[in-house]
């Protein structure tokens, strides 16, 4: 058996006899020689494959470490979120009660001074300002920390300035009673005699006493209340 090989048209052609054992060895090193490279190929292939899918497999797991712990991260700072909200409610609780206290107390302190109705009311939200909203909705403190706050500060602000104005009107009227004379100037004394006509107690005569005596328990250094509408030390009795 031949094989007749043409290269090229107007060559002579070239036969390769197959009985021969050259020419067997030749075709089988041929042959061995393209199975060796398409081995090779495919195990190169098969490795380049491998390691494609491997890199991949491991670029998938370390991303997803990386959500997993991003995931955590952020729960984390959801609670912390949540525990730094739960403590701002708290304190602004505990302020809108001090608040209320101080309304109450203003409320009071306008009752004992007999101040005009309706001049210092405590009940009454501060005034923001502005047009009326009808469109306002009240929300829950977690999720409108930053009006309540601001409210409060708006509503201490007021109760300062009431406070404020309730105190020296209080203070006024303290200042009023103090220089109007009032008691007795002597410790543990009485009236001996009082004001305007009397008997005199030397000459017997009716005579009008432009004053006030006062009689008191017989000491050294008896303790004076009042002089001259100043208070003083009192002195300690011999």
């Amino acid at each position: 058996m031949k094989i007749i090989i043409v290269a090229k048209p107007g060559t002579a052609p070239t036969a390769l006899d197959l009985k021969t054992w050259r020419t067997r060895g030749m075709l089988g090193s041929i042959i061995a020689g393209f199975a060796v490279s398409c081995i090779g190929l495919g195990f190169i292939a098969a490795k380049f494959t491998a390691d494609t899918r491997d890199g991949a497999l491991r670029d998938v797991t370390a991303l997803r470490e990386t959500m997993v712990q991003q995931q955590h991260t952020l729960s984390q700072f959801e609670n912390a979120s949540r525990r730094d909200m739960d403590a701002l409610a708290l304190q602004l609780g505990s302020l809108q009660a001090q608040a209320t206290r101080l309304n109450a107390l203003g409320q009071r302190l306008t009752e004992i001074g007999k101040l005009g109705d309706g001049e210092f009311d405590f009940s009454k939200p501060p005034a923001l300002g502005g047009a009326e909203d009808p469109a306002a909705v009240s929300h829950p403190i977690d999720f409108d920390l930053a009006g309540n706050i601001a409210g409060l500060r708006d509503q201490f602000a007021q109760q300062e300035t009431q406070l404020s104005v309730i105190e020296n009107l209080l203070l006024g009227r303290k200042l009023e009673t103090a220089l109007v004379p009032a008691g007795y100037p002597v410790n543990n004394s009485y009236i001996g005699s009082g004001f305007g006509a009397r008997v005199d107690p030397i000459n017997g005569l009716m005579e009008s006493h432009m004053g006030l005596d006062f009689d008191a328990a017989i000491s050294k250094l008896s303790p004076v209340a009042w002089w001259s509408g100043r208070a003083i030390v009192p002195a300690m009795a011999a």
